[in-house]
């Protein structure tokens, strides 16, 4: 092969590439009736209904058909809130409850997120700040606030929340493991 079919056969491939993306950008949030992935927009052969734990907040209800990843990043996200729902909130005001510590991953993922560009993650780290408090909010205000934040926020890009999410955790657990007594010894 000549030098000059070569770079032409990766200029179409790299066209091709962008072409593709820009079709599944275009896609997302739209149900493609078993076609596409309504998440992410990719056409793949792995598409199946969602089984998160909040369809109707993460928009995924009503058969929505999406890829494998943004199943699993559904799920985990989904499995998440559950945790941040289950924690209790306590009589005493406690910076560092289940709870506070749960709110804090998810806005500071939400964060870099933010910060990285991706304009849903901000409009959906300002709804859930305006909607949901959790050291005043009782149990069910507070996941009504977070879970109308989503469904409000529209927001669609699950697999890097899902990422951030557990870098946020894992963090977390290094710095207090870090300070922790045991290890100073």
């Amino acid at each position: 092969m000549c030098p000059e079919t070569e770079i032409d056969l990766l200029k179409r491939l790299a066209e091709s590439a962008i072409e593709d993306e820009m079709t599944a950008a275009r896609r997302i949030g739209k149900d493609g009736a078993g076609e596409w992935c309504v998440s992410c927009g990719h056409t793949t052969n792995d598409l199946s209904p969602c089984i998160c734990a909040f369809p109707e907040s993460f928009r995924c209800a009503g058969g929505k058909t999406l890829c494998h990843d943004c199943r699993a990043a559904h799920k985990r996200v989904g499995a998440f809130l559950e945790q941040l729902f289950s924690a209790k909130k306590l009589r005493v005001h406690r910076a560092d409850s289940r709870r506070c510590n749960f709110y804090r991953f998810l806005r500071g993922a939400l964060e870099v997120l933010s910060e990285a560009g991706d304009a849903q993650a901000r409009i959906l780290r300002m709804l859930i700040g305006r909607n949901a408090d959790p050291r005043s909010d009782e149990p069910g205000q507070f996941r009504a606030g977070v879970l109308e934040a989503f469904r409000r926020a529209h927001f669609t890009d699950f697999q890097k929340l899902a990422k951030q999410l557990a870098e946020e955790e894992r963090l977390h657990y290094l710095t207090k493991l870090s300070t922790s007594t045991y290890w100073r010894m």
